[in-house]
């Protein structure tokens, strides 16, 4: 157990909290009198102490856009142009909301609250378009508030910023706006402050809940872990919801055990068709952000899975803070953990459903060869294929060793790069090509090629499925295997996710070439036995400096 500042956090375990030094009001003698009281209790088995972290929510915006950490005009060159979120909805589920907070209150009407069991959702609204509680719940957030800060990073934003403020960065949002400042939220209090418990509901309707209210996004900063470290195939239940909606996307925090080594990943990030993710520096108590923060849970899944997934912003983040009763607040706290790092990867989800759907941004930067040049809103498994797309490689864990070529179980692809991924007019310049709900039959075989024209630009390809669930006790959680190939124009042959085989363990496989040499590529997907149906579909992603064959 890790005691940070004096607030010890009691809730759901996956993240660590600071207050201000002007929030103190613990005397010195009272922490002395705490910290010797803790330091014998035998669950115990380290106290620090951390001051409080100054780093506002444009870091979980900017590292993503263009890997910078200020929040000039130019480090978020999308939010920059226009690209907030607008017309998604993003699903979360936690310990409670303050609606009050400006950040999401709206001034001309109140948030309905109703039970989870006879929902209510109002998109008129400016922000928070459902809340709805759990039985036992308190249909609120505790002070401070987990949720409250984890609904912030994805989408809060004042509604009376005022432009002269100097914390104002233009499009309406300033440094505590969340990542998609213009998405809305469908919230889901699962937690009991009075009681101390939480009362998760089953996946479907959990999930559901979000889902009908036009939320295709959902977040979950919880999780449970598997007593020891050898696990098991969890979550039938939540693969099945997704490869019922591909449609859906849902993003899990890792955990915050990482400091114990490997296989810490918590139970629920294991589930094979969701995006576990894991957290990284933000500068404040690292020197880069391609460092990983130290706490992040590790994978690999029981059956050697990639896990985590991926790698988003979440050691320290100031953001909305619950004021509890006490009425209407601006105030902000920081927090650190991958509590942190699963919201700031939900709000990224959205700006890549949005750039799908704004005719201004993938209609206007599609190849004009290319089938799918009209907007669309993508399915999940497509976000899931962009997102992982776009990662680049960290370079080590805080504090542990030097990492390689991802992906591995450490940083799983690595860190959220949307400008890898995603070309924007006079400023990321290069050739995307994606397909979404492509079906493939058993033991069959599809082909793609690609034209590089220069070798200055990595050739990437990466494909996502929904796997169907499996169940009893299987030796791995797989069941549909896909298998990823790509062939360069000299005959050299690479395999999805690296190594000289086939992989049989993931849902996910990407194969990046950097200096690629010119001249066409041949990209194959390729299928075993399909068990569960006679088709799986699959979404496909393809960059470089050229042009894909379709």
């Amino acid at each position: 157990m890790t005691i940070e500042n004096s607030e010890i956090e009691l809730r759901l375990g996956l993240n660590a909290i600071w207050k201000s030094s002007s929030d103190r009001s613990v005397t010195l003698s009272c922490v002395g009198l705490m910290l010797s009281t803790l330091s014998l209790q035998p669950a115990v088995s380290l106290l620090t102490i951390a001051t409080g972290p100054d780093f506002s929510n444009f870091r979980a915006r900017s590292i993503p856009q263009s890997s910078q950490t200020g929040y000039s005009k130019g480090n978020s060159p999308y939010t920059d142009n226009d690209l907030l979120g607008q017309n998604i909805i993003v699903g979360v589920a936690d310990t409670g909301f303050d609606d009050t907070s400006c950040f999401f209150k709206d001034p001309t009407k109140w948030v309905y609250k109703t039970s989870i069991d006879t929902p209510h959702f109002d998109s008129s609204l400016r922000k928070i378009v459902q809340y709805v509680y759990t039985s036992g719940g308190d249909n609120k957030d505790t002070p401070v508030g987990h949720g409250t800060h984890v609904a912030g990073i994805i989408a809060g934003n004042s509604y009376d910023i005022n432009p002269s403020d100097s914390l104002y960065n233009g499009n309406g949002q300033s440094q505590f706006s969340g990542v998609a400042p213009k998405a809305k939220l469908a919230v889901i209090d699962v937690f009991n402050a009075a009681k101390r418990t939480a009362n998760i509901p089953g996946a479907y309707q959990l999930y559901s809940t979000t889902y009908n209210t036009g939320g295709r996004i959902h977040t979950n900063s919880w999780g449970s872990f598997f007593r020891g470290k050898e696990g098991y195939y969890y979550g039938g239940d939540v693969d099945r919801y997704l490869y019922d909606r591909n449609e859906f996307i849902i993003f899990f925090a890792a955990g915050n055990s990482g400091r114990n080594g490997d296989r810490t990943i918590a139970r629920e990030a294991s589930i094979k068709n969701v995006i576990s993710v894991g957290a990284g520096e933000t500068t404040y108590h690292s020197a880069s952000i391609d460092y990983i923060a130290p706490f992040s849970s590790r994978g690999p899944a029981y059956d050697g899975r990639i896990k985590p997934d991926i790698i988003s912003a979440g050691a320290s983040l100031n953001s909305a803070r619950s004021n509890g009763d006490g009425g209407e607040s601006c105030a902000t706290v920081g927090m650190a953990g991958t509590s942190m790092a699963s919201p700031s990867a939900a709000g990224a989800a959205a700006l890549v459903m949005q750039y799908f759907d704004d005719e201004r941004f993938w209609k206007s930067e599609c190849n004009p060869r290319y089938p799918s040049c009209n907007t669309f809103l993508p399915t999940g498994v497509l976000v899931k294929a962009v997102l992982i797309h776009s990662a680049i490689g960290m370079k080590l864990q805080e504090g542990g060793p030097n990492l390689g070529t991802p992906p591995d179980s450490t940083q799983g692809y690595g860190r959220i790069a949307l400008y890898t991924a995603l070309p924007l007019k006079n400023k990321y310049d290069f050739d995307l090509f994606v397909a979404e709900k492509i079906p493939i039959s058993a033991y069959s075989t599809l082909t793609y090629k690609a034209d590089v024209d220069n070798s200055l630009t990595s050739f990437k390809v990466t494909i996502v499925w929904y796997d169907p669930p499996n169940s009893g006790s299987p030796s791995k959680a797989l069941l549909h295997d896909l298998d990823l190939l790509v062939t360069s124009p000299s005959g050299a042959v690479y395999h999805g996710n690296g190594g000289n085989q086939n992989d049989d363990l993931n849902t996910n496989e990407k194969i990046e070439v950097f200096n690629p040499d010119e001249g066409e590529w041949k990209i194959e997907v390729k299928t075993r036995a399909l068990p569960f149906s006679p088709v799986q579909e699959f979404a496909i992603v393809v960059s470089c400096d050229g042009t894909s064959h379709v």
